[in-house]
């Protein structure tokens, strides 16, 4: 698999860039990603407006890098107290996949892990439909 970057929103919130920036801190703190995130502005991702720092863009290698961001993605929804919360990621191909804070606190660990494992494989190879709790949108 060759590099590429996706990208990462938060919204809505009282202050997207407090959540913006927790989510960005627990990626830091995963090894395996410290290094691949950076901030950047909608308007880097093909699609997509934005003026201000308002996306994570997180470049993927080879290995595991998806899984781990997928697992870092559902620890941290799963923690927001918020249940509007939503982050976005979007492929290099344009296809967004969005997972709701709400949908996400009532899942089981079975139902968390197939779908951690469902957004890892969408998000590292450009395919899959998704599961149960995530929205992929075309």
């Amino acid at each position: 698999m060759a590099s590429h970057v996706v990208a990462v929103s938060v919204s809505p919130g009282d202050d997207e860039s407090d959540e913006l920036q927790s989510l960005r801190s627990w990626i830091e703190d995963e090894a395996e990603l410290a290094a691949a995130v950076r901030a950047g502005a909608g308007s880097e991702v093909a699609g997509t407006l934005g003026t201000v720092t308002d996306v994570l863009l997180i470049t993927l290698g080879p290995g595991g890098a998806a899984g781990a961001l997928a697992a870092v993605l559902v620890t941290w929804i799963r923690s927001r107290r918020k249940g509007t919360v939503i982050v976005r990621v979007r492929r290099p191909d344009g296809a967004e996949w969005e997972l709701e804070a709400g949908g996400l606190s009532a899942m089981g660990a079975q139902e968390v892990q197939q779908m951690t494992r469902a957004l890892a494989d969408w998000t590292g190879t450009h395919e899959g439909t998704g599961a149960t709790g995530g929205t992929p949108r075309p």
